[in-house]
């Protein structure tokens, strides 16, 4: 599953399915290489510019956690994040 911080928040990437693409909309996202995400604290489906600065996650779901799980991983994920930035420097 791809996973992806963007300005503090996690998000997964989405790939419009095959019928989708006759859709107009979504052929014209895709060949602007903007992406479909899925922002993880609300479940809301956006476009995200393929140009953006975001920080790249692999990760597996092994089980459906309620909401308030999902909020507790994505501040465990910022955490992590920022230890990460500050161990770059």
């Amino acid at each position: 599953m791809k996973m992806f911080l963007y300005q503090d928040e996690l998000y997964l990437r989405v790939v419009p399915g095959k019928n989708l693409f006759r859709s107009s909309l979504v052929h014209d996202v895709v060949n602007r290489g903007d992406i479909f995400a899925v922002r993880c604290s609300d479940q809301q489906l956006t476009v995200i510019k393929g140009t953006s600065q975001v920080q790249h996650l692999e990760g597996t779901v092994q089980t459906i956690l309620p909401l308030d799980d999902v909020e507790e991983l994505r501040k465990q994920l910022l955490a992590h994040a920022k230890l990460t930035r500050k161990a770059k420097r």
